[in-house]
């Protein structure tokens, strides 16, 4: 799973285009990266989070799963713990990729392994 969500950060940093070929238009990721929710509180984290239609959004300065330094520009979903945390910065041409590893709260019974 870690490589087909690489794959469609990429896609989205270069406006829908994936190996010169668009796979969404660039109205798609407009709206799926157009600002919707200006610093609510993500109730995992208990962190203020910028929120599009489709993704979480970079705010700088602020801790949040993409890190203090990301643009406001930048994409992606924190992971909220338990699943892959997966963003894209438009403005430094970065994709992260980071496979989650268990689920929040379940203990050892509810640990799982990406075969990725």
């Amino acid at each position: 799973m870690p490589r087909h969500v690489l794959t469609h950060r990429a896609g989205v940093l270069d406006g829908g285009r994936l190996d010169g070929v668009s796979v969404m238009s660039p109205d798609t990721v407009a709206e799926a990266t157009r600002l919707s929710s200006e610093g609510e509180t993500d109730r995992t984290r208990g962190w203020p989070v910028r929120y599009a239609h489709g993704f979480q959004l970079g705010s700088p300065g602020r801790q949040t799963g993409m890190g203090r330094m990301a643009s406001t520009q930048a994409f992606g979903h924190a992971g909220s713990r338990c699943v892959t945390n997966a963003w894209a910065d438009p403005a430094c041409g970065v994709v992260f990729v980071r496979p989650g590893h268990a689920l929040a709260g379940a203990g050892e019974a509810g640990t799982h392994r990406s075969t990725a």
